[in-house]
């Protein structure tokens, strides 16, 4: 577990290089990245010669360890740059928060004086939050002989698979370098459409790993329509199941994308709200010009793929009244976001999977009144799934109900209007960013109460974690667990010794 988290510290550090030499470029603060950055790296070394990997797989209570260890050093080091910049403490933790979980939340307060360097770094932190997803759940819990089924249950669920803990092991690596292949294709798409450098790095990072950060206060309003149907397409591609990704790039063919059913619902929902978000706003305008009608959709479509995806790229200001004066559409946008992307993927929410199993539990379950002897299962692209991932998206599904219900309370209590209360804990939990009311798309939320940003930062890490694995992390019978097996394991070291020392007389 040491080894693992003295690994990410290095890569951490090495990381940096990248806003230090972009600050050296553009004349700003590099020593804010130059310090962490040899800190880390020696920190890093240290730790990886001291701790070697171990021989045996790590137990699960070690592995929950490993995973709140890795998320700490993440969210710690992304702060640290802010800090040092001269943010406020909260607001530089709750920056790096909403980085490493891919939320988009942000606390700058003025764009046009920010530094570029700590804006690539930002866009960094979700990027590596992204990828945290699928190295954490992907990759090294199965590889060390952590229950792979258990712990890919919740982000893996999706897959079409019955076996799918085995493959994990041989295809991880693949999902890695399909995450880093999808980053580089953006980018140079972007530059060869006109997009600067720096603007391309930014929109790309944020893009792949469905997080919302950009370095301009605008979002993506001002880019031209082909550089957003890049985007919308990307947002996709980051909120589809990876192992998705892989069976298409190993096939080399689309049927995997055709033949899944989260993937084809997934797409059927974003079009379906797309088109009646669209109709209200042109029934409420009255305007059936065909440049209005198109600008509409297109508005319409990228708004729910970035909502749906939990990304928070926004095109137009959906709170604002004079724009889209239906309120109805803000409602959907939120359940567009409660629902989130696709299992195994970038996106947050609590995923289509998880409603597709539901409704056909609940159809079994009305045939069976009819038919009481029948048989049903639920089956997901021909095969039957079982009880536990049904069981599963059930308390997921109220899991994230209860945590929007007492965080929504909590920011009311907080002096927050209701609906922004209720906005901003739905998009929380479902690592959106863009929330509705008072803080829209292009809204800042420094001026909120400190702890409400506490709660947020709280709430945000919870919906990253899928909230059961996080919320082991404030359970006393998990600290208890961890004390027990670290007694057995030190009294299994003794008797070792003992025994050698015996051996060796």
């Amino acid at each position: 577990m040491l080894h693992s988290l003295g690994m990410i510290m290095l890569m951490m550090g090495i990381s940096m290089a990248a806003p230090f030499a972009t600050a050296v470029y553009y004349g700003e603060d590099y020593e804010i990245f130059l310090t962490p950055l040899f800190l880390l790296v020696l920190v890093g070394l240290i730790v990886l010669i001291m701790f070697r990997e171990g021989d045996e797989g790590l137990q699960a209570t070690s592995g929950i360890l490993m995973i709140g260890g890795a998320f700490l050093i993440m969210i710690l080091v992304g702060a640290t740059p802010f800090i040092l910049y001269g943010m406020p403490l909260i607001d530089s933790l709750f920056e790096s928060v909403s980085g490493v979980t891919t939320t988009g939340y942000t606390m700058v307060r003025d764009f046009d004086s920010f530094p570029q360097s700590l804006f690539l770094w930002r866009s960094m932190t979700q990027w590596i939050g992204g990828v945290s997803v699928i190295l954490i759940f992907l990759y090294m819990l199965p590889i060390m002989g952590i229950g792979g089924k258990g712990f890919s249950i919740n982000e893996m669920s999706g897959s079409g698979t019955k076996n799918f803990s085995v493959r994990l092991k041989d295809s991880a690596k693949s999902f890695l370098l399909i995450y880093v292949l999808l980053t580089v294709v953006q980018a140079v798409i972007l530059v060869l459409f006109g997009v600067s450098a720096i603007d391309s790095a930014c929109m790309t990072l944020s893009t792949v790993s469905t997080g919302g950060f950009l370095n301009n206060a605008n979002s993506m309003a001002d880019y031209d329509h082909i550089v957003k149907v890049i985007v919308i397409a990307f947002m996709l591609l980051g909120g589809t199941n990876f192992y998705i990704h892989f069976k298409g790039l190993y096939k080399g063919q689309l049927k995997p994308y055709a033949k899944n059913t989260e993937f084809r619902w997934t797409i059927y929902w974003y079009i379906g709200i797309s088109l009646l978000i669209s109709a209200l706003l042109i029934n409420a305008s009255r305007n059936l010009e065909l440049y209005y009608l198109m600008e509409t959709v297109a508005d319409s479509l990228f708004t729910v793929v970035s909502m749906g995806t939990s990304t928070g790229f926004a095109v137009v200001n959906f709170t604002d009244p004079a724009i889209w004066p239906v309120p109805l559409c803000s409602i959907l946008l939120l359940i567009v976001a409660f629902v989130g992307g696709m299992s195994g993927s970038t996106a947050g929410g609590v995923k289509m999977y998880r409603f597709v199993i539901i409704g056909k539990y609940i159809k079994n379950s009305i045939y069976k009144t009819l038919h009481p002897l029948a048989v049903y299962d639920v089956k997901m692209d021909g095969d039957s799934v079982e009880e536990s991932s049904v069981i599963n998206s059930f308390i997921t599904l109220a899991l994230f109900a209860i945590t929007i219900v007492i965080a929504g309370v909590i920011f009311m209590m907080m002096g927050v209007m209701p609906v922004d209360s209720i906005g901003l804990a739905v998009t929380s939990v479902c690592n959106t960013g863009a929330s509705i009311g008072e803080y829209g798309p292009y809204d800042t939320l420094y001026t909120l109460d400190p702890v409400v940003k506490a709660v947020m930062i709280v709430v945000m890490f919870l919906g990253r974690l899928e909230i059961a694995t996080a919320l082991l992390f404030f359970m006393p019978g998990f600290w208890k667990e961890v004390a027990r097996n670290r007694g057995k394991r030190a009294r299994r070291v003794s008797d070792f010794s003992i025994r050698d020392r015996i051996y060796r007389h």
